[in-house]
């Protein structure tokens, strides 16, 4: 089915009431592509955006953003193009640095509040902290190519130092120098 433009030179409304109302299915099942139906409560609104991968970076006037999908390391990834550009350099990808992982513990490796993607926090020692993901990451890779940004706090608010060692797709080794009053370590983990 087609859309068509009606009524045609020389025809009445009525006479094409059957393509208006072809017309009119069409752009219900049109709309209902990753829309709400028009009598949902979030009518108008979409459920869900999908963006087809470019092969190109279009243009992009002034004072206008394009938001696209494009391949990126043999993948269709989420990238941005800022106002008024045209090289192929002025993009940003944005999913390049995802949250993978994250988690607040106290110092016997017990989980409190936060807890994503986390299998097991472990004590290794005095100070240290074997944690392991539930889900390894890049997925189906052996690596530990990722970023982990650590604090630490104690009872009295005063910080002290953590660093992530031993860094594979299953998990790390968290390096702290917690003294006796230390009251949670916080992780997130970027990447991979």
């Amino acid at each position: 089915m087609a859309y068509v433009i009606l009524p045609n030179s020389g025809e009445s409304l009525g006479f094409t009431r059957p393509q208006v109302r072809e017309n009119f299915l069409l752009i219900q099942n049109v709309f209902d592509n990753n829309h709400y139906d028009f009598n949902a409560v979030n009518a108008g609104k979409h459920n869900v955006i999908q963006l087809p991968e470019q092969t190109t970076y279009p243009l992009t006037p002034v004072n206008e953003g394009q938001l696209l999908a494009r391949e990126y390391n043999s993948k269709t990834e989420l990238a941005w193009r800022p106002e008024n550009t045209a090289a192929a350099d002025d993009q940003y990808i944005l999913s390049g640095m995802p949250i993978r992982a994250a988690a607040r513990f106290n110092l016997t490796g017990v989980t409190s509040g936060l807890k994503f993607n986390i299998n097991t926090v472990t004590v290794n020692g005095a100070t240290n902290y074997d944690i392991t993901f539930l889900t390894q990451f890049p997925i189906g890779a052996a690596s530990g190519n990722y970023l982990v940004i650590a604090s630490g706090c104690t009872t009295t608010g005063v910080a002290f130092s953590c660093g992530a060692v031993s860094q594979v797709a299953a998990g790390f080794t968290l390096v702290t120098n917690a003294p006796a009053i230390a009251r949670s370590i916080s992780f997130i983990v970027l990447g991979g």
